[in-house]
């Protein structure tokens, strides 16, 4: 959707020397700032993210939080009350929370940190951990989960299971145990 989105904008607009797609008049880039108001921020309205436009009657009512509460007026076209509201409104999400987003998505979808690191272009992976990746929900709950499903041996069930010294464990307890996969939680069921 996006490629479609972006092809039909450079059909309209055209690119820049080097196939860039948000140019200026003279078919440079834009500055930060210009494609920050010209496009960010009024594709954030548009997406309800920053404030909302919505017809009201033959006009258009924009309207936007502020810390006082909501503001609200009416425009003659949408156009102007998409741009009124991304000039007005404040925070919502920077570009640059885009990469920050899409690293936590693949992390939480499972695709390998080494992986993820790569693609981001890192030099480390402690850089993708600590600085890309963000909690998501239900994080606590699954670390709970885990927690609650770990269950330490005694010496006896660890023989008995086939399981591994665990060195330095200060209880003397057993908690891992050779599986197909190598060293594996042991689970209530053993």
């Amino acid at each position: 959707m996006v490629a479609r989105l972006l092809g039909e904008y450079r059909e309209l607009y055209g690119t820049g020397r080097a196939g860039e797609v948000f140019i200026n008049e003279a078919g440079t880039p834009l500055r930060r700032t210009l494609f920050r108001a010209r496009i960010w921020r009024p594709s954030l309205v548009r997406a309800g993210l920053l404030g909302w436009v919505a017809a009201d009657g033959d006009k258009f009512r924009g309207t936007w939080p502020t810390p006082g509460g909501d503001e609200t007026e009416l425009f003659e076209t949408k156009a102007q009350a998409v741009k009124a509201v991304s000039r007005h409104a404040d925070g919502g999400l920077r570009f640059h929370d885009l990469r920050h987003s899409y690293a936590s998505w693949l992390i939480t979808s499972g695709v390998p940190v080494p992986d993820v690191q790569r693609v981001m272009g890192h030099e480390r992976p402690t850089t993708t951990l600590m600085i890309y990746t963000h909690v998501q929900g239900g994080s606590q709950e699954r670390v709970l989960g885990a927690l609650a499903a770990f269950r330490c041996l005694t010496r006896a069930e660890t023989r008995r299971a086939g399981t591994r010294l665990v060195l330095g464990s200060r209880s003397d307890l057993h908690v891992l145990r050779v599986g197909d996969t190598g060293f594996e939680p042991v689970t209530s069921s053993v």
